[in-house]
């Protein structure tokens, strides 16, 4: 709710309201238009100067029968008060805009395959909708991120969780579904099964994989896969590095799965759907139940409309509830 400055006075004597209407009746010429202005009655105008002129024991206006004029003291007044009264309406506006989460400072949290695609969208569609947001950026990992969300350090965490890896948000926190991707298979260009339709997994057990850090996610996503498939791949490069990845792969060192956002164009790269119940990821945006900034619809709603028209290629053609809990139930 927008302050109330009515009562609001400086040394006892000036109103700051009374003196924004002085200021705008020298600007105008009159009573009526001021009232016009600033949404009065032109007798409220009247009443507000005669009070002032009250308050401060002088007259301001001569009165005639159609028209007012300034005395010397009057405009003394204005002169001096017209950085405070072009202050007090900016103050007025900021705490407008900031109760209406049209400005403001919001803290968002994301992770690195989402930053190149999913952020910029976001952010352009939130400067639409609140273009005095300052927009504060941190990138790490889901668990990363969680700890800062849980603390009040950030009011929006994009995360996500693989169908294979069913997991459970705090209770603390708020989740909006964005949408489901497909994982991937990457293989080089001239490979014998780059022009396949789906991945082939389980023709793949002699290659050499490009895996991410033992014991993160995806590592266990592609040990889960190849399992189900009927065998355990032989890591040769561990990188978090999705740029690397598509340069290990193009160079022919070694086959890798990755998520749909985590694509990248590659002369030499071949990327092929994975046929598997469990092959998606899902990402969320999480919110502290508690947080109170004006801006958090905004930026939850600018985050759904803007993946929502997300390349279809990415998204997933399963069923992610039945896939997360066949992989639970085994």
């Amino acid at each position: 709710m927008t302050p109330d400055f009515r009562d609001t006075r400086i040394g006892g004597m000036y109103n700051l309201v009374q003196l924004r209407t002085l200021h705008s009746v020298l600007s105008t010429g009159s009573f009526a238009a001021t009232a016009r202005e600033l949404g009065y009655t032109a007798a409220a105008v009247s009443q507000q100067i005669a009070s002032l002129e009250r308050s401060m024991g002088v007259v301001l206006f001569e009165r005639g029968a159609h028209h007012v004029r300034p005395t010397r003291v009057a405009e003394l007044i204005a002169d001096r008060c017209r950085t405070i009264v072009t202050l007090l309406s900016q103050l007025e506006d900021e705490v407008a805009d900031l109760a209406a989460g049209t400005s403001g400072r919001l803290r968002l949290g994301t992770f690195p395959t989402a930053s190149p695609s999913v952020i910029p969208r976001s952010l352009t569609r939130l400067q639409v909708e609140a273009p005095g947001a300052q927009v504060l950026l941190h990138e790490g990992k889901p668990d990363q991120l969680l700890p800062l969300l849980l603390n009040h350090e950030l009011d929006v965490a994009l995360a996500y969780e693989y169908a294979l890896l069913p997991r459970s948000w705090p209770h603390e926190l708020r989740q909006v579904l964005l949408f489901d991707e497909k994982l991937f298979l990457l293989v080089p260009a001239d490979h014998a099964v780059a022009s396949a339709e789906y991945a082939p997994l389980s023709a793949l057990r002699d290659e050499t994989w490009i895996d991410s850090r033992e014991g993160m996610p995806g590592s266990m996503v592609l040990a889960r896969l190849a399992a189900d498939a009927g065998f355990e791949p032989r890591v040769g490069f561990r990188t978090m590095n999705y740029e690397a990845i598509h340069g290990l792969v193009g160079a022919g060192l070694g086959l890798a799965v990755v998520a749909g956002l985590a694509l990248r164009q590659h002369h030499n790269v071949v990327a092929l759907p994975i046929r598997h119940a469990g092959a998606t990821r899902r990402v969320v945006a999480l919110s502290h139940r508690e947080n109170t900034n004006p801006l958090l619809r905004a930026m939850l709603t600018a985050l759904k409309e803007s993946t929502r028209h997300l390349d279809s290629s990415r998204l997933p053609t399963v069923d992610f509830d039945a896939a997360a809990r066949r992989s639970h139930a085994s």
